[in-house]
């Protein structure tokens, strides 16, 4: 249940209102956007029905249409309709009152955009989605759509960024990579090395099923320095790896419920959101009904983890969909993201922050009347929800599967 921030980058002309949904901006009154570099025959028409992104911001330019723009210098048209002030679909087009009564009997999400009318799906960390709508805009425009091989010999180059794209296969010979080579959110089937040097190989939050390095299998090594991590000195610390990793004790870590307080600092406890929307109209609704718009774990005065939350009747208005169940939307809570543990400092990896976290969110909504906690949980989190006796849903609709705990 998240939306993708865009840069913002690339416009060119002024927006009838703001981004985040200010006045008279509605289903029957979009913010419009004329962006592009160099006017071009065939102006391409981008539509979203947009929600709330997860640092409030909505109606926001995707950054993956802000970038394709760029590369293809493309005249777009940019119009979001926000789903938190449709009270009529009267006057939209039929392909969008469409798509959004799919969405809302649960057959469709909103995670995509029309392109001339024509829906292409643009879900979280899927290249081959953000190939066809790429595919689109240069058919629509009557580009050339580029090289599918692409070689470079004899060449000095700054940078090369790969970004939402599906590869078979990346080589280097005789090459030389003076800063560094990284991948974020990437999947590799294979990765070798043969000849060569590597000053620095790290690997972090990123599981290998196979580590082989000259015939050894260093998996086999990791199990050991666990077992005796007195034999492994960190050159940069001094200390081992039982020294700097020692994990943190979960009673000391304290579970706060995020407050009306830091949505109006603009802050975010999930550092991935880069700030908070002052003027979020959605989460300034949660924390009006709920007392705060979620939970963070804090260690000391660190932030060591964060959950968000959201009561089932505002993600309906903000969303157009959830989930059908026999207890009255306002009655159920929803936790809707997760961030936490490793991902702050290796001490807080597998703790039971996550544990804690739903556990205090449980606690909190019995108290204040509902009935029903609700979870649409990232893999990493499923076991933590089974371990506190959540129950799995199988459903037939735009969300999978969620679980439940009946209060």
């Amino acid at each position: 249940m998240r939306g993708e921030r865009g840069t913002g980058e690339g416009i060119r002309g002024d927006a009838r209102e703001t981004a985040s949904g200010g006045k008279g901006a509605s289903a029957l009154d979009p913010i419009i956007y004329i962006i592009g570099s160099e006017p071009m025959s065939k102006k391409v028409l981008v539509e979203v029905l947009a929600s709330t992104s997860c640092n409030g911001t909505h109606g926001v330019m995707p950054g993956v249409i802000n970038t394709l723009i760029e590369e293809l210098g493309l005249e777009i048209e940019f119009k979001p309709y926000l789903i938190w002030n449709m009270d009529s679909t009267d006057n939209l087009p039929g392909y969008l009152s469409s798509h959004l009564r799919e969405i809302q009997n649960g057959r469709k999400t909103n995670l995509g955009v029309f392109i001339n009318g024509e829906w292409f799906d643009q879900r979280h960390h899927n290249a081959n989605d953000v190939i066809k709508i790429r595919q689109k805009f240069i058919d629509t425009a009557g580009l050339n759509p580029g090289e599918q091989h692409i070689k470079l010999l004899g060449r000095s180059i700054d940078a090369i960024k790969i970004d939402s794209a599906s590869i078979n296969e990346v080589q280097f010979s005789n090459s030389i990579v003076s800063k560094e080579m990284g991948a974020f959110s990437t999947d590799f089937q294979n990765i070798w090395f043969f000849e060569g040097s590597i000053k620095k190989l790290s690997i972090d939050g990123c599981p290998v099923e196979s580590f082989i390095y000259k015939g050894y299998d260093i998996n086999k090594l990791i199990e050991i320095a666990a077992k005796h991590p007195e034999l492994f000195e960190n050159k940069d610390t001094g200390g081992n790896a039982k020294t700097d990793n020692q994990k943190a004790n979960i009673e000391d870590v304290k579970i706060v419920l995020v407050t009306a307080d830091e949505l109006e600092a603009g802050s975010h406890p999930c550092f991935l959101a880069g700030g908070m929307a002052r003027d979020s109209k959605l989460y300034e609704a949660v924390a009006n009904k709920f007392g705060g718009w979620g939970y963070k774990a804090v260690y000391g005065e660190q932030v060591c983890g964060w959950m968000g939350i959201m009561p089932k009747d505002i993600a309906f208005k903000d969303f157009g969909y959830v989930t059908p169940c026999e207890i009255p939307n306002e009655s159920v809570l929803c936790l809707t993201c997760y961030m936490g543990g490793g991902t702050y400092a290796p001490q807080f990896h597998r703790i039971g922050i996550a544990k804690k976290m739903i556990h205090q969110a449980i606690i909190d909504a019995k108290a204040k009347g509902y009935r029903r906690v609700e979870a649409y949980p990232h893999p990493e989190i499923i076991p933590v929800l089974e371990k506190s006796n959540f129950t799995c849903i199988e459903t037939a609709g735009n969300i999978q599967r969620y679980y439940f705990y009946d209060l």
